[in-house]
């Protein structure tokens, strides 16, 4: 029996497995990235309506809050305004 080839065929699963933990690696750390994303728009979005219950911007906080979440392409699931505290849910 003849071992002709089988360095290619070796070299060759090399490659396919380098490219698929890299796909796995790539899909991994694009998950994150979106997240981290996700929580800074959401953490701005408080911010800016926090700043329109102050009257530091014009409108009303949902409404302020609400614009800066769909500039990101994102939605509000909830908004809500107590007394003490404003809260969106992105």
């Amino acid at each position: 029996m003849s071992e002709l080839g089988a360095g290619t065929v070796i070299a060759i699963s090399m490659v396919a497995t380098i490219a698929g933990l890299l796909a796995l690696m790539l899909s991994a750390s694009n998950r994150l990235l979106d997240q981290t994303r996700l929580d800074i728009l959401a953490e701005n979005s408080a911010v800016a309506g926090a700043d329109a219950l102050r009257g530091l911007v014009a409108g009303a906080p949902c409404d302020v809050a609400r614009h800066l979440v769909l500039s990101g392409d994102a939605r509000i699931i909830a908004c809500s305004i107590n007394p003490d505290r404003f809260t969106d849910t992105t």
